[in-house]
């Protein structure tokens, strides 16, 4: 299925101009989806192949014809021998980080980064048309370091264990050649197990704090997105789109482990918008797709230096109640890819 980029107008953006296009996705790495595994609901054992799905992956980026293109779940044995490669020779260039994840060492009792090998760890990536931005700036999102002094400030210590779960966050800032603009990208993956919405709820925070600084308080563009393992009803999603902390953490019938960490009121003092709910007045029905959760996870947010001209619509609901799942012949993540259209 072949989707649009379109405006509040349901019409279909055929010249992008001097626009900028984004897309951000979740591509499903080869060690989170081995032969036998539930994601083969839809999709038999070829189809789940590597080689297959990034065919399809390729395919499906390049159609809407994007200027940034924002990945996570990029497995690290095949970001350099496949994935950039690939959008090198069409005209990109790529940064990459891993994930970091925590364990508890069984002598001393403190959390410490878990060892992983390239074949089952992955993280996030930024590809950029070099044609139209330089890079001013790179830089990650040190979560695991930042949170530890944020609890530490807050009294907070009794959370540092708790808090130290997995995350990805990478950050390029660019200059438009166009119009000499500065725009700032960052993509994330939070946290997924869904009873740490307090904690993807504290990512999201600093996260926010985060870009509020490199955006030297909001004077530059910044566009914010990825797989938040969020929902709309979220309190994470709350925070980001009004700068103020619900710190509710009942989105989902599960038994939550309490006490909950929660953050400051002001969540942040320069909220973001959804480009999908600003264009369509609403989040799609699902960004994520299996046999046993379909749910929106997935988010393109921008700041007041941006407008937003469009955004991909969502999987057709006839063609979608085809499958119990997803991946299949023509979608190869568990995902479906997110895309905007914006100025600066």
């Amino acid at each position: 299925m072949n989707r649009k980029i379109k405006d509040k107008n349901n019409k279909i953006i055929k010249n992008k101009k001097n626009n900028i296009r984004i897309c951000t996705y979740n591509i499903l790495a080869p060690s989170t989806a081995p032969p036998g595994s539930r994601h083969e609901v839809s999709c038999d054992r070829n189809c789940m192949k590597w080689e297959f799905r990034f065919n399809n992956i390729k395919k499906e980026i390049l159609e809407v014809d994007p200027d940034i293109i924002c990945l996570q779940e990029v497995q690290t044995n095949i970001v350099y021998t496949d994935i950039f490669p690939y959008f090198i020779k069409q005209g990109f260039y790529c940064y990459y980080i891993p994930q970091k994840s925590y364990i508890k060492d069984e002598k001393t009792g403190k959390m410490v980064v878990s060892p992983q090998p390239d074949d089952t760890n992955f993280g996030n990536a930024i590809i950029f048309r070099t044609k139209r931005f330089y890079l001013l700036n790179i830089s990650s999102i040190d979560y695991h370091s930042i949170v530890k002094k944020f609890l530490k400030k807050s009294k907070l210590t009794k959370f540092n264990d708790k808090a130290m779960k997995k995350f990805c966050g990478l950050v390029v800032n660019l200059r438009d050649k166009i119009n000499n603009k500065i725009l700032i990208v960052c993509t994330v993956h939070l946290e997924h197990h869904p009873k740490f919405e307090d904690i993807k709820n504290l990512q999201g925070y600093i996260i926010m704090k985060t870009l509020s600084k490199i955006s030297n308080n909001n004077q530059h563009a910044v566009v914010l997105c990825g797989d938040f393992n969020s929902m709309p009803s979220s309190s994470l999603y709350h925070g980001i789109t009004t700068g103020i902390s619900k710190n509710k953490f009942d989105t989902q019938p599960i038994q939550y482990p309490k006490p909950f960490v929660k953050t400051p009121k002001t969540y942040s003092y320069y909220p973001l918008t959804s480009c999908y709910k600003k264009i369509f007045n609403k989040e799609p029905k699902f960004t994520n797709y299996t046999d046993v959760f379909k749910e929106t996870l997935d988010y393109i947010f921008v700041n007041d230096k941006i407008k937003i001209i469009g955004s991909l619509e969502q999987v057709d609901d006839k063609y979608i109640k085809k499958y119990k799942s997803v991946p299949n012949l023509d979608f190869s993540s568990d995902h479906f890819m997110q895309a905007t259209e914006i100025q600066i």
